[in-house]
């Protein structure tokens, strides 16, 4: 990751969809919630770079399936 610079460093947060409850899938196990998938994927993104895009920082998952994600602000 080259240096910041001139930018600055946000955040913002979202929230993943929720499973309904008791469901399981067809292995009878209960199903991975989509805010554990998205930490997942978040792994190969923080991997992207390319000189026109800011390259993600971190990832955070907190209660109810709600996701902080941080990331430089380029001007």
């Amino acid at each position: 990751m080259k240096p910041l610079r001139d930018a600055e460093l946000g955040a913002f947060t979202f929230f993943a969809s929720s499973l309904p409850h008791d469901v399981c899938g067809s292995n009878g196990l209960p199903l991975t919630p989509n805010s554990i998938k998205i930490l997942g994927r978040f792994q190969i993104l923080k991997t992207v770079t390319h000189p026109r895009l800011c390259q993600y920082v971190d990832i955070t998952r907190g209660k109810h399936g709600m996701a902080l994600e941080r990331a430089p602000v380029c001007h």
